[in-house]
């Protein structure tokens, strides 16, 4: 019989990886993220977790909080499951996060300066600095190396004391 401890942890798991991959949205490989409108050709989808309910976020972020994760890619075909296991880890993926100032709600909200940036390691590993929670909270753009067979992403998060506890897998889709 499985510890009630292990499968809440898996279950966290998972659902940190269903609310990156329903967050993340698609970028139209032509037009790609760039300073002046990071969010430009992508769209936002809503995030869910495997029923179909919403992924919970705290309501009022408290403290500041980090994120640590790993950017993959889908499994090529004939490598068995499409699992993380599997799925191949992409480096060198572009990761900035910029502030919400408005438009939250909006599919693609008002966006302050980078607060950060930083780059995928060897095995598609990142973690964020410290960073203030806001009441707007932050989107994150992950942008592939050049020439790469994947497509950019974005999605939104708050930071809070507690935002580091479950790492993130951010899968980005293939360009068509």
């Amino acid at each position: 019989m499985r510890s009630p401890r292990r499968h809440a942890h898996r279950s966290r798991t998972i659902a940190s990886l269903l609310l990156l991959l329903a967050v993340a949205a698609a970028c139209d490989p032509s037009v790609g993220p760039d300073e002046r409108n990071p969010l430009r050709g992508v769209r936002q989808v809503s995030a869910a977790d495997s029923t179909g309910a919403g992924v919970p976020q705290p309501l009022s972020p408290i403290g500041s909080g980090s994120v640590v994760g790993t950017v993959i890619g889908p499994s090529t075909p004939g490598a068995g499951n499409d699992s993380l296991l599997s799925a191949p880890r992409i480096a060198g993926v572009v990761i900035r996060i910029h502030p919400v100032l408005g438009d939250e709600d909006a599919a693609a909200p008002t966006l302050g300066p980078v607060v950060a940036t930083l780059t995928t390691d060897a095995n598609g590993r990142f973690a964020t600095p410290v960073i203030g929670s806001t009441s707007l909270g932050h989107v994150f753009t992950f942008t592939p190396p050049s020439g790469s067979s994947s497509a950019a992403v974005w999605t939104r998060t708050q930071f809070w004391s507690n935002s580091a506890a479950t790492p993130w897998w951010v899968m980005l889709p293939r360009v068509p």
